[in-house]
């Protein structure tokens, strides 16, 4: 073994003993000569780096990581105070001859909320007649006035007036979601299905903060699961920057395409963001249909909020008669459909400015 080591002269040897007699003399000179071994520093091997991240892999740990519970930032809930009126007699008095009237509240009064930025219309036939007093009162953050404005916040009453009570009648389904059968009061297995709510304002009335407002009341109210449904997987920066514009966590709204098809979804909380098209998309082999995976995600007993945005993609939903004989029906349709059968209790909102 020869170790490199720097000499103390680079032209001085040390002296050779000889030729040694024996191998115990040759021992005895290696054990008086040899000087000890040299410390060895060894270098530090190189951190191993990161796998390329991939979707992938991204879904793979999304899917395998335990539920979270983020801490509650929700902010005080307040009940929203606001006073129900009777619509005046005399207001169907001042009607034009014009086929659009300013829109106003009618039959409630919000102090301290802010009219609408922009100026809102409807019809002359709408305008004759007062919507009914409600008796509803919504959960909201104390400064939802300075975020909704009156019409906005008319939108979050009406549409809890509306959820609190269920439609006439029991029914049972079969094992699709798909047949909806009539069935005597207290039949095993027969459920009711909750009023829903339709939001037909048009442009400009802000659609996205008030479904985000209804979200919002069920939310502190301790709902903390929701599903938003639009046309358009894009649209979901849209659904993010309604929420965030109530003073919440917009990264509660997430895709259901982080959730591989046939995974659990792991959410312990937040706002389940898809499309039509994958709402639509059926069983594969071992891996259950989105809407199961919903449903999984939810619980049969969900009450919590389901907005249908652009809820005129479900058209069709029962098929029908055409020139040419029946018409099938849309699978977005059926789609829609199988959800709503699935959660019976579920606080739905159809979202359209063209629902007509």
């Amino acid at each position: 073994v020869i170790d490199k080591i720097p000499a103390e002269g680079p032209t001085r040897f040390p002296a050779s003993p000889g030729m040694a007699l024996d191998v115990a003399t040759l021992l005895r000179w290696i054990a008086d000569h040899v000087p000890p071994r040299v410390t060895v520093d060894l270098p530090k091997p190189p951190s191993p780096t990161s796998p390329a991240r991939t979707v992938r892999g991204y879904l793979a740990r999304a899917n395998a990581a335990p539920a979270i519970r983020r801490p509650d930032t929700s902010p005080v809930a307040v009940e929203l105070g606001y006073e129900a009126i009777d619509a005046m007699p005399q207001d169907a008095t001042r009607l034009s001859d014009a086929i659009y009237e300013e829109y106003g509240l009618q039959s409630v009064r919000i102090p301290g909320a802010v009219p609408h930025p922009t100026k809102l219309v409807q019809s002359a036939a709408m305008a004759s007649v007062a919507p009914p007093r409600p008796t509803y009162r919504p959960m909201l953050p104390a400064d939802i006035c300075q975020r909704l404005s009156d019409a906005q916040l008319e939108t979050v009453i009406y549409a809890g007036e509306a959820h609190s009570d269920h439609l006439a009648g029991s029914w049972t389904m079969d094992a699709t979601f798909d047949t909806v059968s009539a069935a005597a009061v207290g039949t095993l297995g027969s459920v009711r299905f909750r009023r829903g709510f339709m939001l037909g304002d048009g442009t400009g009335a802000g659609k996205g903060r008030q479904s985000a407002g209804i979200i919002l009341d069920n939310w502190l109210r301790g709902r903390r699961k929701a599903v938003w449904i639009s046309k358009s997987d894009k649209l979901i920066e849209d659904a993010q920057r309604d929420w965030s514009a109530l003073g919440q966590e917009r990264l509660l709204v997430t895709p259901l395409s982080r959730f591989a098809q046939g995974k659990p979804i792991t959410l312990s909380e937040g706002i389940l963001f898809t499309t039509y098209a994958t709402l639509r998309s059926d069983d594969r082999g071992e891996k259950v249909s989105r809407i199961r995976q919903i449903v999984d995600w939810l619980g049969r007993d969900f009450d919590g909020v389901i907005i249908f945005d652009e809820s005129h993609a479900m058209q069709n939903a029962g098929g029908g008669k055409g020139e040419r004989g029946d018409v099938e029906a849309s699978q977005q349709g059926r789609a829609g459909l199988r959800l709503q059968h699935a959660l019976p209790d579920a606080r739905v909102v159809y979202v359209s400015a063209t629902g007509a």
